[in-house]
């Protein structure tokens, strides 16, 4: 337990300025995180796709719509 604190310290010590800007900016994986449990929605919806061109195209469908939405607002 206590290497691992340390390993820490020393980790946080070295790159103060990047940990500085990442909680100061707010920078997270969000948008990642989302992009995926979006995914995985539709995974378990579509599980009688016939195949995988057919998911992917869905996929890519529902993220440009998205993209779209996001241009017009």
């Amino acid at each position: 337990e206590i290497i691992a604190v340390v390993a820490f310290a020393e980790l946080a010590a070295t790159s103060t300025a990047a940990l500085g800007i990442g909680c100061l900016e707010g920078i997270g994986n969000d948008g990642t995180e989302g992009c995926n449990n979006k995914i995985k929605v539709l995974k378990r919806n579509a599980y009688g796709y016939r195949n995988f061109k057919r998911f992917r195209n869905r996929i890519l469908h529902m993220f440009s719509h998205q993209m779209q939405k996001q241009a017009i607002a």
